[in-house]
């Protein structure tokens, strides 16, 4: 009974809106111009909170049209960064801190899943370092840009250290999966709990960063375990940390 009731205002306010519809915008204009400021606050504060409720849904919708036609996309995004560069460099930025993790991991799908999505990146680098040599030289001895590479490094090391001693440790402070050390996250390293021969050639390859970003970017695998040097160098010498031999 109260639904039917209900249905019945609805339908009543809806008749009245579609014969009033000029009328009832010539007021909401005027009550907009009324108080231009509070209005426009209003009117931004609704539109992030229905930004913020549907932005996987606006995302992908961005992606389809953006795929529609790809070279016009492309060409329309290049007329965007040309008036203005500074700002659109800082609005990516900005952009790529904030969703990184999943900016990175929707790229490793695409090169997984799709092997010229990988050669046309592959591609591009190549041109773009060839074109950009001078540049990207003088850029490395930045002090800023050593400072943010070195920091990104250790942010990547840490997840990796903190990931494997979660799961074979069972512990979310970074340590030594043999003796335990945690005081220091310079003490400890990455082992290969079967050791190298078994590995593929790609993980035979990797060592220091490159095995740390390696691990991250496939779901930190099996077989790695986080050892201090101690350990993981008597490991290496007789076969077996003496740890092992006192438990």
């Amino acid at each position: 009974m109260a639904t039917s009731e209900e249905e019945k205002r609805k339908e009543i306010a809806r008749r009245y809106r579609e014969k009033n519809r000029d009328r009832i915008r010539q007021k909401e204009r005027e009550r907009y111009h009324s108080n231009l400021e509070e209005s426009r606050k209003k009117a931004r504060s609704r539109t992030k909170k229905w930004y913020d409720n549907n932005q996987e849904e606006i995302r992908e919708k961005a992606r389809e049209k953006y795929h529609e036609d790809i070279e016009k996309s492309r060409e329309e995004s290049r007329k965007r960064y040309a008036k203005n560069p500074e700002k659109y460099r800082e609005t990516q930025n900005k952009r790529n801190a904030l969703h990184r993790d999943e900016i990175n991991k929707r790229s490793r799908e695409k090169r997984k899943n799709d092997p010229k999505v990988k050669e046309r990146e592959a591609k591009y680098r190549k041109i773009y370092t060839e074109k950009n040599k001078e540049f990207l030289k003088e850029r490395q001895k930045s002090p800023e840009y050593k400072k943010t590479r070195i920091s990104r490094q250790r942010e990547v090391k840490l997840e990796v250290f903190t990931e494997y001693s979660k799961r074979l440790s069972k512990s979310k402070k970074p340590c030594c999966n043999c003796c335990g050390e945690n005081s220091h996250v310079e003490f400890l390293t990455i082992d290969h709990i079967e050791g190298r021969e078994n590995l593929s050639t790609e993980e035979k390859d990797l060592k220091g960063k490159k095995l740390y970003y390696w691990l991250k970017n496939n779901s930190f695998p099996d077989g790695y375990q986080v050892l201090c040097w101690n350990c993981n160098s008597a490991k290496g010498l007789f076969g077996k940390c003496p740890h092992l031999s006192s438990k």
